[in-house]
């Protein structure tokens, strides 16, 4: 049985992110993924472009070195720019830096189970090509996004609106190429009254709201290229690095979107291919420059916004991000607005909240180091969007800079619970800030 100081398990936003941190540091780290790469959501699900976390204190905008030289790479070869970036590249820019720290990578490879001894994992069951394992560590960090290891080694958890029970919609993305962005610019110049720039274009439909394609989608609806549902949520980006291509951040799926249920994600899956397949259809008629437009890939993964969130040592509130709450032990910080994709009856929770009257370069909220543990296990840290928190909070921090930032903090936490001998409860947020400050975060 092959013995590590850390071991991460999920290899995505936040997991690629705590394993460079931990290997960075010394630590003798392997990162568990169940896919052939790194990224998660961001290149599996297809999840562009990179949200903004909306502070505008430039001391305190940087909340994560590690995110700030994956951009700088991004840029360097000409697929990131601004918000837009390419999954495609992103895929090699984090396995680059993960081999560069020393990290060790295992894909194709899922968590089964746990063995504990009290309150401490000892191991973790692996599933594989190669059968059935167990892989020792003296910490592990579950980037699992959906807290399974937490969950089994016993840690209590919350999942969806604790109103309804349900949790946030899910998507599957897609990409189309063979586009002319120059001409469809045009288009929505025309139609909108504003330059549109084809580079960083952005373009989005919903039935709730009338907007500059709302004529396009009633015609299409009559004319039986889409169903009424089709126009729900409709959104798409241009791609840095992908000249003739764009990213859609849909079709979104209203029901059956539990994203640990096997069967809701089967079923979406089939839906959403059904959906884009008209999607592409009705784009080529109705589009100026998609008369040519394919479907260049579909989402290995189905987008997941939220499932389960443990009940840490602190929970961080709706009320925690509406009065942009400060902690002494804060490790992360946001300004994004709480976004339920749901019901109305789920949206409706956030929409009593109210924004502190604060100067705005005092609005944002920090995330507690105790929200990424619970006491009842030693030597666990959670990062990313299943940390403990209640069903509004996660709709704020679960964008893409605040989860790398939480796995890059694990990957520290984990070095100086190492290095003292203890358990990661025992390490605070106050001793994990020098150590973001150091690699440039604004602490």
């Amino acid at each position: 049985m092959k013995k590590y100081d850390c071991i991460v398990i999920g290899g995505g936003t936040a997991g690629a992110c705590a394993g460079i941190a931990a290997a960075r540091k010394g630590l003798k780290t392997l990162i568990v993924e169940s896919f052939g790469f790194l990224g998660g959501t961001q290149t599996g699900a297809l999840v562009t472009p990179l949200m903004s976390t909306l502070i505008t204190d430039p001391d305190k905008a940087n909340i994560s070195g590690i995110n700030n030289e994956i951009v700088q790479r991004m840029e360097a070869t000409g697929d990131a720019s601004g918000v837009w970036f390419n999954p495609e590249e992103l895929k090699l820019v984090l396995e680059e830096l993960a081999i560069e720290t020393g990290a060790e990578l295992l894909y194709f490879t899922q968590c089964i189970g746990v063995k504990t001894d009290g309150r401490k994992i000892t191991s973790i069951q692996i599933f594989n090509k190669g059968g059935i394992q167990e892989l020792a560590a003296d910490y592990f960090i579950d980037c699992s996004g959906d807290a399974d290891v937490a969950i089994m080694a016993g840690v209590p958890y919350e999942s969806g609106s604790p109103k309804s029970g349900k949790n946030q919609h899910i998507s599957l993305r897609f990409e189309c190429g063979g586009i002319d962005l120059p001409e469809f610019a045009k288009y929505m110049t025309k139609i909108s009254g504003w330059e549109h720039n084809p580079r960083e274009l952005h373009a989005a439909h919903t039935n709730y709201k009338a907007g500059d394609l709302s004529p396009a989608f009633a015609a299409g609806v009559s004319e039986n290229l889409l169903k009424p549902g089709d126009g729900n949520y409709f959104q798409m980006f241009s791609i840095p690095g992908k000249p003739d291509a764009v990213a859609f951040n849909c079709p979104e799926i209203k029901e059956d979107h539990n994203g640990v249920n096997p069967e809701h994600l089967s079923k979406a899956v089939i839906k959403g291919h059904q959906m884009i397949r008209r999607y592409l259809k009705f784009m080529r008629v109705k589009f100026p420059g998609f008369e040519k437009a394919y479907i260049n890939q579909v989402a290995a993964q189905v987008g997941v916004r939220e499932t389960r969130r443990i009940v840490g040592d602190y929970i961080l509130t709706a009320e925690d991000v509406a009065s942009s709450r400060k902690f002494a032990d804060g490790i992360a910080r946001s300004n994004w607005y709480m976004d339920v994709h749901g019901s109305d009856e789920e949206r409706e929770q956030v929409e009593n909240f109210k924004s502190a009257e604060l100067p705005d370069n005092e609005k944002y909220y920090d995330i507690p180091y105790r929200c990424m543990y619970s006491s009842k296990v030693t030597n666990l840290l959670v990062a990313g969007r299943c940390i403990s928190s209640d069903f509004p909070a996660q709709s704020s921090y679960r964008i893409i800079p605040t989860c790398r930032a939480l796995g890059e903090v694990a990957g520290y936490a984990v070095f100086l619970a190492q290095t003292a001998g203890c358990g990661v409860a025992e390490i605070t947020g106050e001793q994990i800030q020098p150590l973001l400050r150091a690699n440039g975060a604004g602490y």
